[in-house]
Order: C-alpha cells, then sequence, then structure tokens
C-alpha cells in the first residue's frame, strides 16, 4: 500500500468510528430518555407503571411480522437491479 492509501485507510477507520459512537450514543440517549420517563410514571402515578418489560418497551418487541411476499420481493429486486443497471452503464430488462 502506498502512503496515500494507508492515509485513506485510517481516515475511513476514523470516519467508521464516529458514526459508530454518533449511533450508539442516539440510542442510547433514547433510551435514558424513556427510563426517565418511566421513573417519572412510577414516581407520580405508579398505577400507570407497566407491568412488564415488554410493555415498556414495546419499541424493541414488534409483533407484526409480514409474511413474505413473492412477488413484492421479486418487483423490489427488479427496481433494485433497474437503478443498479443505469448507474453502470448496462443494459436494462
Amino acid at each position: 500500500m502506498t502512503y496515500i492509501e494507508v492515509i485513506d485507510e485510517i481516515d475511513a477507520y476514523n470516519r467508521r468510528r464516529e458514526s459508530e459512537t454518533k449511533d450508539y450514543m442516539h440510542t442510547r440517549a433514547a433510551l435514558d430518555y424513556h427510563l426517565g420517563r418511566l421513573i417519572g410514571i412510577a414516581f407520580n402515578d405508579p398505577k400507570k407503571y407497566p407491568d412488564s418489560f415488554e410493555k415498556a418497551y414495546p419499541h424493541l418487541f414488534k409483533k407484526e411480522r409480514k409474511v413474505f411476499d413473492y412477488q413484492e420481493h421479486k418487483a423490489q429486486f427488479a427496481a433494485y437491479a433497474k437503478v443498479h443497471n443505469q448507474q453502470r452503464g448496462g443494459t436494462q430488462k
């Protein structure tokens, strides 16, 4: 590797780490905010406090699962392939 390539790799690594740190901090802040709300409910109106972890954090436990739809998946992949081919200058089918 040349000096320029090494510098590019280091910069890319640092950007990835910074992005991961921001994502972690965003998630942590959201969980801290939600915990604060739960503490407020527990202190002010304990009867409204959720009785299970799933009810306290419903966004972590999405119970709805979409059934796999072959035709929808095929259409999405065809659209992706079309855009990809246009960007690469390839032919479309």
